[in-house]
């Protein structure tokens, strides 16, 4: 016959699957925060940067704005290696991706333009 366990294992094991549970939600919702931070200082970002291109005379095709943000005016001035999908919405912040050299696992690769705020390349494209 089968031991019944006493209040004291069941309290105890009660407790860790809740705290375990817990702790988990409070990751699950840290992480999505923070996302969604990334992605909303980026998009503030590329907005700042609009305006600033918009307010400038300089009509070359690559502008550097900051030490940390690099403009491309059209498609032609993006830099080869950096994939620029044809479905990619205007003017929102989007993370772009490259694959690695070892193989086909994609990376984000924050060395391709330098508004990066750190998720991947931003890539800011005007109608």
């Amino acid at each position: 016959m089968k031991r019944i366990k006493s209040a004291k294992q069941l309290t105890f094991t009660y407790f860790s699957v809740v705290a375990f549970a817990i702790i988990v939600i409070h990751f699950s919702v840290l992480e999505s925060t923070i996302e969604n931070l990334e992605n909303f200082n980026a998009q503030n970002r590329l907005e700042m940067a609009a305006t600033q291109l918009q307010e400038g005379n300089d009509t070359t095709s690559v502008q550097t704005l900051d030490s940390y943000t690099t403009a491309y005016i059209g498609l032609d001035a993006v830099p080869e290696d950096v994939p620029v999908p044809a479905e990619m919405p205007w003017n929102q912040a989007v993370e772009v991706y490259k694959r690695s050299r070892g193989g086909d696992r994609v990376l984000p690769d924050e060395s391709l333009a330098h508004d990066t705020c750190r998720q991947g390349s931003g890539v800011h494209r005007q109608r």
